[in-house]
């Protein structure tokens, strides 16, 4: 089972860059891109959590995922890539899938398994488990580790995304990354300028509600399928 980064690499090596300040019913005046860096920097390492929905390719195969993901590791949500849905949740350190036909053809499970195991969690043995969510950490899906070799983004306008405010800034290779007006100086979207890496987007800072793991009488055990 593979779980792509490829987006993700890009991530806040553009949008936290940058953050916006301002507040009140008037529209603000764009601060200079290089004066918001240091902002951004600090809102987004302080958040405690995030909405992340994305889409992109790697190596010419279609990703996509909407996951929320929160300081202490945990997530929730849907990974879609290779043609196959995955329902995930990763709560106090165990990884719980949503057995579907796919990934039981992943698991190496006979397709018979389905009517017995099928709309079933399947928890995830620390291995696999680690490997499908080493990535999809709330460091990585932010960009936060990339705050050092951040590219250099210009003032590129104003748009709304979702209905908020944001100004654009853009990225020497056109990348464009909105940011909020409002004070809270977080990202919304970011945009590659290359079709194949995507486009993310952020919502939801600091009110993801934390993941729990499935009822135990929903959960089934990985060596049972095999």
């Amino acid at each position: 089972m593979k779980f792509t980064t490829g987006l993700l690499a890009f991530g806040l090596a553009g949008s936290a860059a940058v953050a916006v300040s301002g507040c009140g019913s008037s529209t603000p005046s764009e601060p200079g891109a290089a004066a918001l860096t240091s902002s951004a920097q600090h809102s987004v390492r302080t958040a405690s959590s995030v909405h992340v929905d994305g889409a992109g390719s790697n190596n010419g195969v279609p990703v996509a995922y909407n996951l929320g993901v929160n300081r202490a590791g945990d997530l929730s949500g849907t990974i879609h890539e290779d043609g196959a849905n995955f329902d995930i949740i990763s709560a106090d350190g165990k990884v719980y899938i949503k057995a579907t036909p796919e990934f039981l053809k992943q698991a190496h499970a006979p397709a018979s398994a389905c009517t017995i195991v099928c709309g079933r969690w399947v928890e995830l043995p620390p291995k696999e488990a680690s490997q499908l969510t080493s990535n999809a950490t709330m460091s990585n899906l932010t960009g936060e580790a990339s705050f050092s070799n951040l590219p250099k983004l210009t003032e590129d306008g104003s748009t709304t995304v979702n209905g908020q405010p944001a100004w654009v800034l853009k990225a020497p290779d056109g990348s464009t990354v909105d940011v909020s007006q409002q004070s809270a100086h977080y990202p919304l979207e970011v945009k590659s300028a290359a079709s194949s890496q995507g486009l993310l987007r952020y919502t939801q800072w600091n009110a993801v509600p934390k993941p729990t793991a499935p009822p135990a009488s929903q959960v089934i055990n990985l060596s049972g399928l095999r």
